[in-house]
């Protein structure tokens, strides 16, 4: 009997070691990279977190001479019906101008009726030509019902709507294509609670000029060549779940143009708690209005 027990522990040791390696064979960075792309084309719902710093000469129309600005963006997002996405969005937008410092603050919420938003907090420099105050009540403004002929008036939001055979072709599209190759090989991290593949990455111009053409034809606009290729001169960073395989963090820093001068930037994107229930519901109380009567209430000329 003994010697029986041996012979099996022989047997079933090397046996277990291999497939023991099967099973959790690491999988290499172009697998990471393609079940990435499958993962995402799958992905309805999240919650994200975005922060992004910039310095520079900034366009921003209600602050004069912005040099620099951070903007904090967080919330949910639930797509599982493209044509009627829901989402949560808290932002908080601070900087400095040649006449001081500024801050922004707000929150928006999207159903598939309206769309809510109201104003937290509005702090503008003592020089600046307009002065708002936030009231911290929540407005609404209300989405076009495309199956009425006469839902073209005031106060309504129209959108763009798909059909279920341009939405499985870009799915099917972003399932197939990777849009990122790996350069370089980083450490594991966990981040946003997710234990991940950490690469430095480039952008395949091929990929993104094929999905910049798809959904140039979905919305109806003209595809920018300009814009998409100068998206292959960033390295972005990224961190994919290892258990998912889903994008668990992106961080990309560089340099933009606009109106011909150069701006800095640094964007870290976070996505967690990726195809989870989640529930999105209207503020409680608020005021239906027309977004441009709000306006020129808000800035009298």
């Amino acid at each position: 009997m003994a010697r029986i027990s041996r012979y099996l522990i022989l047997v079933c040791l090397p046996l277990s070691l291999f497939l023991g390696g099967c099973m959790f064979q690491k999988s290499t960075p172009d697998e990471v990279i393609s079940k990435l792309a499958r993962a995402s084309s799958e992905l309805t719902t999240f919650q994200y977190s975005v922060d992004l710093s910039l310095a520079g000469r900034l366009p921003i129309a209600i602050v004069k001479d912005v040099n620099s600005a951070s903007v904090q963006l967080l919330g949910s997002a639930d797509s599982k019906d493209p044509n009627n996405p829901q989402f949560t969005l808290q932002a908080n937008l601070a900087g400095n101008s040649s006449t001081g410092e500024f801050a922004i603050n707000g929150d928006l919420v999207g159903t598939e009726e309206y769309t809510y938003f109201r104003m937290t907090n509005l702090s503008l420099p003592t020089l600046s030509p307009i002065s708002l105050g936030a009231d911290s009540r929540w407005y609404k403004i209300r989405h076009i019902d495309s199956a009425s002929s006469n839902e073209k008036k005031l106060g309504v939001l129209e959108k763009t709507t798909f059909t279920p055979k341009e939405l499985e072709e870009l799915r099917l599209f972003l399932s197939s294509t990777p849009i990122f190759e790996v350069t370089e090989v980083l450490p594991d991290a966990t981040v946003n609670g997710q234990r991940s593949y950490h690469y430095r990455t480039k952008i395949i111009q091929e990929s993104i000029a094929g999905l910049s053409e798809k959904i140039g034809k979905l919305l109806g606009v003209p595809t920018n060549q300009k814009n998409t290729d100068s998206l292959l001169t960033y390295e972005p960073e990224l961190w994919i779940n290892k258990r998912t395989f889903q994008l668990s963090q992106l961080k990309l820093v560089g340099l933009y143009q606009t109106d011909g001068l150069p701006i800095d930037f640094d964007l870290t994107l976070g996505l967690s708690h990726h195809n989870e229930k989640l529930t999105i519901t209207s503020p409680k109380a608020s005021e239906e209005l027309d977004p441009r009567q709000w306006i020129a209430k808000q800035l009298p000329l």
